[in-house]
């Protein structure tokens, strides 16, 4: 049996079980922005409340949340008002990192957001995700909210776990307004995540014409590659963004790059040539250096490789020479043994054995 409410909310004799030792009434109170049921919670001194811990700063058992966070998440600022006056944390994290100022801007109470930070709260501190309050208004669409917290001091270009920037998660959104304000405020349309995707890889990937559009004009580069080495048009699939972009297949911005490369190299020798540092007059020592260097080395690089006409004739070279020097020691031989016939038709047999003749044997 749980909690015995009247319609009064008349909590003077409250009757607690298992359940509400694990729920704390004071969130149920503030849930239903019941001021007067808040303050005779907080000043009974009912044996069950004190081993309830039911104080301003009692967490509950599924998000480790504060009675602050409900009210921030409600947007009931005359609760919000009452626990701080009766010492709640504004600094107080749940299971996620997150503050109420967090969760006040997810939900772009502007009032709450004014009061958190009157009361203390940081407003660039960073949850369990590194995300600060301007990231959770500006994934919302929360345009007052925006404002608000970047006049407040807000780091425009502040950056998650992921690498993300306010204006990321404003274009996966499509909240197209935000995204302008983010842009008026100094966001930077090409900081990379941590995979290198730009904000116009991410509107390209989600097929917003409009938001590549508006990117485009206002300086996001269209060539800035990410870590797959994909520029944003690769991301793409419908036609009309990529013609947008005036996107090439990859192979082809390679070899433009490679083209440009090669033709800023030469500009750069005429330019070099042209102010007499590339031919300049050798000075008497290193005319000296160059003579030996030209005398120690070869004009043909060391590891050149040898063509295939100049290797066949060099093996050739070198097997007539050596079937020359046999022919002439087996000649000395049978000629002294059986004469100059003999060593004649031998002869005859190794060149055609060798597929030579007696023309080309003694050729060079």
């Amino acid at each position: 049996m749980g909690l015995r409410r009247k319609s009064n909310w008349d909590l003077s004799k409250p009757v607690f079980n298992r359940k509400d030792l694990e729920e704390h009434s004071l969130h149920h109170a503030v849930s239903r922005c019941d001021v007067d049921s808040l303050q005779k919670l907080i000043d009974t001194d009912v044996q069950q409340c004190i081993t309830l811990a039911d104080s301003v700063n009692a967490k509950d058992g599924l998000l480790k949340a504060t009675p602050l966070h409900t009210a921030a998440e409600e947007g009931n600022c005359r609760v919000a008002k009452f626990l701080l006056m009766n010492e709640a944390d504004i600094l107080a994290k749940d299971k996620h990192g997150n503050e109420p100022l967090h969760l006040a801007s997810v939900r772009g109470h502007t009032d709450l957001i004014n009061l958190f930070i009157e009361k203390g709260a940081f407003v660039n501190n960073r949850n369990n995700a590194g995300n600060t309050a301007l990231h959770y208004a500006a994934n919302k669409g929360m345009d007052s909210a925006v404002t608000l917290l970047m006049r407040k001091g807000a780091v425009v270009n502040s950056r998650n776990a992921n690498g993300w920037c306010p204006i990321h998660l404003a274009v996966v959104s499509a909240h197209f307004e935000t995204v302008r304000l983010l842009v008026s405020k100094g966001a930077d349309l090409n900081s990379q995540d941590q995979k290198g995707n730009s904000p116009l890889h991410l509107a390209c990937e989600c097929n917003n014409i409009g938001m590549v559009d508006y990117l485009m004009k206002n300086g996001a580069k269209t060539t800035l590659e990410n870590k797959a080495f994909q520029v944003p048009g690769d991301l793409a699939s419908r036609p009309v963004i990529k013609d947008i972009l005036g996107w090439k297949p990859q192979h082809q911005r390679r070899l433009s790059s490679n083209t440009l490369a090669s033709t800023s190299d030469e500009s750069g020798k005429e330019g070099a040539a042209s102010s007499g540092e590339l031919f300049r007059k050798p000075k008497p020592l290193e005319n000296k250096f160059l003579a030996r260097v030209k005398s120690t080395h070869t004009t043909q690089p060391v590891n050149s490789p040898e063509s295939f006409q100049d290797r066949m004739k060099r093996l050739t070279r070198e097997k007539r020479k050596s079937l020359n020097n046999k022919i002439v020691l087996k000649k000395d031989e049978e000629g002294a043994r059986r004469g100059s016939k003999a060593t004649h038709s031998w002869n005859k047999r190794f060149l055609k054995k060798y597929g030579l003749n007696s023309r080309n044997l003694f050729a060079p």
